[in-house]
């Protein structure tokens, strides 16, 4: 209706690059949409490869309804790809079960995809995988080309082209990279999304360490894991070491100064 907005918290797509997906369809496969020929999904996850998981809904076939794997992250999974290339899902095919024995939920989904246009492809999705972590991950082909990104290293989007190399296509704010990908980017190339996130705990690691002082605190016993000038001076000493090997074209050894 009118005036009226919901939402489904599905973020996966607002990574920055799978974000940008769509657009990098438009610029490296030369049309308006990807027009895909095979969409090759993933969500390979391990925490529940055993049953000594905190108690909660997924492990309660009561509670989970009709499929734990696919409510849980197959959705997720299936949500990723239809955003990249922009059509429904017309029909699956779809083996859903569970691999670890005497489990009453399924923790395994293995599905063959058949999208609107007549492409194919395939979702694997389990949280049972031993050893695995996230796992999230696409692969999608046009006739021209693919786009492959893993949300484990989300900074990195590969391109293959058939008529040339391949491209990788890193996360960054210039006009390299689509519009879209670029409005949702908060740092510059080069450091990694939770970049801005490692500042806010340097300084909650240094705020502890004020209020362990003013709390009269032993020094030796205060945690200090945050750089301090000691760590800076260091650095500049390796600078000035590596300067003058440059010149004289020997090892030099790095000099600390006593503090």
């Amino acid at each position: 209706m009118d005036g009226y907005y919901d939402i489904v918290a599905s973020a996966l797509s607002s990574d920055p690059l799978s974000y940008g997906a769509p657009g990098a369809c438009n610029g490296p496969f030369g049309s308006d949409r990807c027009d895909p020929a095979g969409s090759y999904l993933e969500y390979v996850q391990g925490y529940l490869t055993f049953d000594e998981v905190p108690p909660g809904w997924r492990l309660d076939p009561v509670r989970v309804g009709a499929s734990m794997i696919l409510i849980d992250i197959g959705t997720h999974a299936h949500h990723l790809g239809a955003y990249i290339v922009g059509l429904d899902l017309a029909n699956v095919c779809a083996d859903v079960g569970h691999v670890v024995p005497g489990r009453k939920v399924d923790d395994y989904g293995s599905l063959l995809l058949r999208y609107s246009n007549g492409a194919r492809g395939s979702m694997w999705v389990t949280n049972a995988a031993a050893g695995a972590e996230h796992g999230l991950s696409f692969r999608i082909f046009s006739e021209t080309g693919g786009l492959e990104w893993n949300q484990e290293e989300p900074n990195r989007l590969v391109h293959r082209d058939r008529a040339g190399f391949e491209k990788i296509v890193t996360r960054r704010k210039d006009r390299f990279v689509d519009d879209s990908a670029r409005r949702v980017t908060r740092v510059e190339i080069g450091h990694p999304e939770g970049y801005l996130e490692a500042f806010a705990n340097l300084y909650s690691d240094f705020g502890q360490a004020v209020v362990a002082r003013f709390c009269h605190k032993s020094p030796d016993a205060i945690e200090r894991p945050f750089p301090t000038v000691e760590d800076g001076v260091k650095g500049l000493a390796s600078v000035e070491a590596a300067v003058r090997g440059s010149a004289s074209g020997c090892w030099e050894p790095v000099e600390f100064p006593l503090m």
